[in-house]
């Protein structure tokens, strides 16, 4: 998402401050071509602003989004979706998952977000009949152990990968990973990865190793 400070409203004043930013390199670089192009590119970010602006006026809905961080960045992706401005890949994050204590009830707080702002996702696409062309890859960032610590997980080799979508043939894709100490190596995770990386290929066959 783009942004900008409330005082940068016009981009008369933008340019005094995008001038600056490029200065902060000429002396290093000391290329004007450089400098043409870090100021070309702040001016871009800035018009993008505006650009967005449009997918609010765009966007209506009769979904009830919950009032958690993460149904309201869904809600702000399906909002720039459903503008047409043709953006093809959206990120957002859920954060406080590295539970290395207290992991039970950490977990049923934020699994009960996700499930809920996804739920809402999907159920705003199908009102405008967008869904069908949509997938959502779920990952997690950094792996956790099998074995708990008696109230968390410490960082490990373990991890997810969802994939959610109307056009998703349910199921699991690839081999299910084996959680003996000696059987857990970067091989394995590599053969996990291209299980991932072929599940595009699988949306509407429907092949998967196990179901």
């Amino acid at each position: 998402m783009y942004g900008r400070p409330r005082y940068l409203r016009s981009l008369d004043r933008c340019h005094p401050p995008l001038g600056r930013f490029a200065g902060i390199y000429s002396p290093a670089v000391g290329n004007d071509l450089v400098i043409d192009y870090l100021g070309q590119t702040g001016l871009e970010a800035m018009n993008g602003t505006d650009i967005l602006k449009v997918s609010h006026g765009k966007y209506s809905s009769g979904v009830e989004y919950s009032d958690t961080g993460i149904a309201k960045k869904l809600k702000g992706i399906a909002n720039v979706h459903l503008a047409d401005l043709e953006t093809r890949i959206f990120y957002c994050d859920q954060a406080r998952f590295d539970t290395h204590a207290k992991q039970l009830g950490t977990h049923a707080t934020l699994w009960k977000e996700v499930s809920e702002a996804v739920d809402e996702f999907f159920a705003g696409l199908r009102e405008h009949d967008a869904a069908d062309n949509v997938v959502m890859l779920m990952f997690t960032e950094f792996g956790r152990r099998a074995r708990d610590n008696g109230s968390g997980t410490d960082h490990g080799s373990g991890g997810v990968t969802f994939t959610i979508g109307d056009p998703v043939k349910g199921g699991q894709y690839g081999e299910y990973p084996a959680t003996k100490r000696k059987t857990c190596s970067r091989e394995t995770w590599s053969l996990a990865w291209t299980s991932v990386a072929c599940i595009p290929g699988c949306w509407r066959t429907g092949r998967q190793t196990h179901s």
